[in-house]
């Protein structure tokens, strides 16, 4: 055998096996989703476990919440919750929406634990990721997602042509073992201030501005960018089915969509008018494309709309994220839609 056929056989073999783990994890991802890689980089926005926040300790894990066995406890019912900070929250642990929602269903007498995996600044494909790779090893009775209209549709012309193409299964696993993954350290706030300013003022407006992209009727923004990012949706909730667990996503509108007066003072910083805008088009075809695969939803934009408009404040100054009446009222909200598609489940 001549030297170059040794050296082609060489090289020939670990490119064959290589070949070979790829399409059994193409085939495995195709038969199974669930237990597809998807790589861990949700944790670099993870923050430090057991960091101190608002006088709470985070878990283990480092979610707002309190620790979880894998084990249930017998006669609960489980709800995993994976999403960004609209889920982990602005404000301290006990008055978040999640643990209003829990708490609700424990005082109705029915035995409840939700399993609260926020993350901050986490993206569509992070959420998925978490949910897979740790939120179906606690065995949930049910999952809810969140999507904020805000952030969830963000993303960049690359990120879409990428998106059409199926990531090499086997890079991720070998990624995700070689890549060290960092946590962010604790922001030792202890007090909470409901109405305490998160941000200076002109860079809380320039974080709206950047959003009105998502209603402005001219920008093709949103169209360039929405299946794309709500994808995502689709993939969690075929694997849900396919592990018989029910499926809802929380839909949780940007701030200028539930407070019109607000809206409008960005709209006068940009120098156009709202009429040049479409608030709710976001939402309705989210409404449409969830509706075309059979997944449950709730809206709390007319919620939210509606107590605004009545004078109630929901939101922290100079923050899109909800005080303690605002989640207060979407953890109402929360458990009254939960409550509802289980009834329509028993039917």
């Amino acid at each position: 055998m001549s030297r170059k056929s040794i050296i082609v056989i060489i090289f020939s073999i670990p490119l064959a096996l290589l070949i070979l783990a790829e399409m059994s994890l193409q085939v495995l991802a195709g038969i199974s989703p669930e237990k597809q890689y998807f790589g861990f980089e949700y944790n670099k926005y993870r923050p430090a476990p057991r960091s101190g926040r608002f006088g709470f300790r985070l878990n283990s894990s480092g979610f707002n919440d309190t620790e979880h066995r894998k084990e249930k406890k017998p006669g609960t019912f489980r709800i995993v919750a994976a999403g960004d900070s609209i889920f982990f929250s602005a404000v301290p642990y006990g008055k978040c929406s999640l643990s209003v929602t829990e708490g609700l269903f424990n005082k109705s007498g029915k035995k409840t634990e939700i399993i609260n995996m926020g993350i901050p600044s986490i993206g569509q494909k992070d959420i998925l990721a978490l949910l897979l790779n740790e939120g179906l090893a606690y065995r949930p009775d049910m999952v809810i997602i969140t999507f904020f209209i805000g952030d969830d549709f963000s993303g960049s012309r690359i990120k879409r042509i990428l998106s059409k193409f199926r990531t090499p299964f086997l890079a991720d696993h070998i990624r995700g073992i070689l890549v060290k993954t960092e946590t962010i350290p604790s922001s030792g706030i202890e007090n909470y201030d409901d109405k305490r300013p998160t941000f200076p003022e002109d860079y809380y407006h320039q974080i709206l501005k950047k959003r009105m992209k998502l209603f402005w009727k001219k920008s093709g923004f949103l169209k360039e960018n929405f299946e794309w990012c709500t994808d995502f949706l689709v993939n969690a909730k075929r694997t849900c089915d396919r592990l018989g667990i029910p499926f809802m996503v929380v839909i949780a509108p940007e701030e200028m969509q539930a407070d019109r007066p607000l809206s409008e003072r960005i709209a006068f910083l940009l120098r156009m008018s709202t009429d040049e805008c479409d608030f709710s088009l976001p939402n309705r075809m989210l409404h449409e494309k969830l509706g075309r695969y059979g997944i449950r939803y709730v809206d709390l934009l007319p919620i939210l709309e509606k107590k605004i408009r009545e004078g109630e404040t929901l939101y922290k100054p100079l923050d899109t994220h909800w005080n303690i009446m605002g989640n207060l009222l979407v953890g109402t909200a929360m458990h009254d839609a939960i409550s509802a598609y289980l009834r329509d489940l028993k039917k």
